[in-house]
This record gives structure tokens, sequence and C-alpha cells, in this order.
């Protein structure tokens, strides 16, 4: 199809995805251009070999031993999203958990308090909302992606000021532990305690430790990965969950198998301090229902890729400047790769598939694949089973409207058009 200008490619196919998503030669698509005065030139949008370098460099940072570290604020934040949850009313679950992954995006990569759940117009949490709308916007309005247009809006002008309000907060932060390194240089070497134990420590302060081809990540190159980190760290992961708490709350014979695996595996509800990696890593079907969700609701429907010679992908022959996209949403729900595709079943996770055969690695692919596949996906698994392990324990979850479908919106994250509005009634203890 041709949008504009642009000469765009539709694939839905694993094995095209395959060769699309591992050819080197292969750069982000255009519609990725509107993030750049945010995200610069972070793990996202960065090529070639600079990008080979960076990733090697930071993937360290995602390290399981790091996320161990990060479950108490997991947790602590899930505490706060509990109560907000109207008990026996209706409430739409979509800014709740999008201000509760917001704060643990802003204290994992940062160590800000930003405490979004309890003060939402708070100038950062304001900030970061405007410009992923305007960004989003940009994308997918002609007129406003068109830089000579935008200049002329009012959506322009707050871009700026939205975008100056972020990168003086990120800057401010990198110059304070930045100081705080230089006065105390040996901890640049350790990261333990006097008596031996880990010391937490946010992403911001893994990168300032980081030397990418012999040589320090400048303040620059640090706010352009922590916008990365905020960016894809927060909005998919919160429309994740939402969409997982209307499966749970759609299927109710699930969700109750959830609750009692969890406890199981934790012999009763678990305090904060029996949270761990190897516990989580232990909850199979939570793992199998989230895997279901993102299955029928791909957060992310799209991937873009352009080709910048031309060259042959499978059987496709393809001149210099076509856009590639994989569209998720549709492979995820094709019936030649997953039977009753339409149907919500986390049992098709958890055992092999009836007809004998391996799925094709490429057909399920919520957090990419390839070498550009999310660096953060373990990050965003762990986080997203804290917040569903906090929400079904303490909740039992149902529909505020049962005979209503979700009507679905898509941009470059998923969305239900009306939001997801669930009622929550306390468990008995």
């Amino acid at each position: 199809m041709w949008l504009g200008l642009d000469l765009w490619v539709i694939n839905y196919d694993p094995e095209l995805s395959e060769k699309m998503l591992t050819n080197p030669k292969l750069v982000k698509s255009n519609d990725y251009t509107f993030l750049r005065p945010w995200l610069g030139k972070g793990l996202l949008l960065n090529e070639g070999q600079k990008w080979f370098s960076r990733r090697k460099a930071i993937t360290p940072a995602f390290h399981f031993n790091i996320l161990e570290e990060f479950l108490d604020i997991f947790a602590r934040h899930s505490d706060v999203l509990m109560t907000k949850f109207g008990v026996n009313k209706a409430v739409d679950v979509t800014p709740l958990s999008l201000k509760c992954a917001f704060d643990v995006i802003c204290e994992t990569s940062m160590g800000l308090q930003m405490n979004s759940q309890n003060d939402p117009n708070a100038p950062y949490v304001k900030a970061i909302h405007d410009i992923t709308t305007i960004v989003y916007k940009r994308m997918f309005n002609p007129l406003y992606g068109i830089d000579f247009f935008f200049k002329f809006t009012k959506e322009h002008k707050q871009f700026e000021e939205s975008m100056k309000v972020v990168s003086d907060t990120t800057q401010r932060v990198i110059t304070s532990r930045r100081k705080y390194y230089e006065e105390h240089p040996e901890e640049l070497q350790e990261n333990t305690n006097e008596v031996g134990v880990r010391k937490r420590m946010p992403l911001i302060d893994t990168l300032l430790r980081t030397n990418v081809e012999g040589k320090p990540l400048s303040n620059q190159d640090i706010e352009d990965e922590v916008n990365t980190f905020l960016f894809a760290g927060h909005d998919t992961t919160s429309h994740t969950l939402s969409f997982f708490l209307y499966n749970a709350a759609k299927h109710p014979i699930v969700q109750e198998k959830v609750y009692e695996e969890i406890i199981s595996v934790f012999g009763g509800i678990p305090e904060n301090s029996e949270l761990t990696t190897r516990k989580m890593n232990e909850l199979k079907y939570l793992e199998a229902v989230i895997k279901e969700s993102m299955r029928l609701y791909a957060t992310t429907p799209f991937i873009g890729r352009q080709i910048l010679e031309e060259t042959t992908i499978g059987d496709l022959h393809l001149p210099a400047d076509t856009n590639l996209s994989l569209f998720m949403f549709g492979m995820f729900r094709s019936e030649k790769l997953f039977k009753n595709a339409e149907t919500f079943d986390p049992d098709r996770f958890t055992t092999e598939r009836e007809d004998g055969k391996d799925l094709n690695p490429f057909a399920f692919i919520p957090f990419s694949a390839g070498p550009r596949n999310c660096i953060g996906q373990k990050f965003a698994q762990l986080e997203m089973k804290t917040i569903i392990l906090k929400t079904i324990t303490n909740f039992t979850i149902t529909l505020a409207e049962p005979n209503k479908e979700l009507e679905l919106i898509s941009g470059m994250i998923l969305k239900a058009k009306d939001g997801i509005n669930l009622k929550f009634k306390k468990r008995s203890v």
C-alpha cells in the first residue's frame, strides 16, 4: 500500500518476519523519525555499529541480579495502585496502571520518586504525557507529520516546552549523580556496601559506570537512553497490564487458577520481603496467561523497518526506501498459526500443540525478536508479574459491563477506545 509517497509492505508471515527482523541491512522505518527529538540516539533509534556497541555495553544493566533489586520498587508502587482500585464500583484501569508503571520506570531508571499516582499533574509527569501524545499524533496525522506545517501548530510550542522540562530534569539528575561519583570514585568499582550487601542502583547509575569502546557515555548519551527507557518502559507495560486484568475479569476460572498458583508457590499471600525472582519464575501458569493476553491484545501491533537499498527478502524483491511493517496483531490471531485463534486459551502456552508441530519461534514475538529484540523484556515481565500478583491476591475482578466487547484502536500502541472498566471486590482473608 501507499501512504502518501511512502511504499509500505504489510506482513504477518513468521518466516518472512524472521528474514525481516534478522536482516542487518534494514533500519527503523520513517514513522520512528518523530521520536528522534525526544529519544535521540538511544537504543531504540540507533543503528549500525554504534547501536551494537551501545547494546552490548548496556545489556548488563538488565542482569537478573539488578532486576532482583528492583522487586521492592515494583511491589511498593503496586501497593499504591491497590489503593486506587475502587471497591465494588467501576473503574477504568488504564490510566491507573499507566501512572503506576510510570512511577516504577522513573524510580528504577533515575532514582526519582515521581508519585504520579497521587500527583498526576506534576510538571515532569505532564510533560511526558504531552510528548507521547504529540508524537503519536504526528505519526498518524499527515499534516502534523510535515515539519513545516507542524511548526505553526499549538502542539509544536507545547512539545518544545515539554521537551525542556524533561531534558532539564534528566540532566539535573545526571549532573548530580556524576558529581557524586566524582566525590566517591571507589563506588564506580564496587556495587556493595561495607558488609558486602548489594546496593540498589537506578539504571542511570549503571549508565554512568558504562564505557563504550573505552569511552564513558556523555550526558547526552545517558539522557537518550533514560528517555528511551521511559518511553518503552511505561506505556506498553501499562496497556499490557490493563488487557491482562480485562481477560482475568472475563475468565473467572483462569483468574482463580492464577490465584491458587500464587498461594501454592508462596505458601500463602506473600509479603513484599518474600518476593524473589526465583519464586516469580515458578509462576508458570501466570506466565502462560500473560502470554495469551499479549497474543490476543498485541500492545505493539506493528513493527516497522525500512530498506535503504534494493534487496530481496524471501520471495519479495523490494526497491530502495520501501517500508516493511510486521503486523503482529494479525499474526498473533492467525488461524494458520494458532488453533481457535480468537479464543482466550492460556493452556496453549502450557502444553504442546495438538498437531505435534513446533510453533515457528517468530510466530509469537510480543517483545520483537532477532538482534533488536526488547532489551528490557525481563524487566517488564517481572514488573507485570509483581503488579498482577498484588492485584489477584487482593481482589476478585469482574467486568463492569459484561455484555460489552472492547472496541480497539491502534496507533503505535494498541488501546481500548473507551477504556477498560472493571470492578474490584476485596478477597476475604
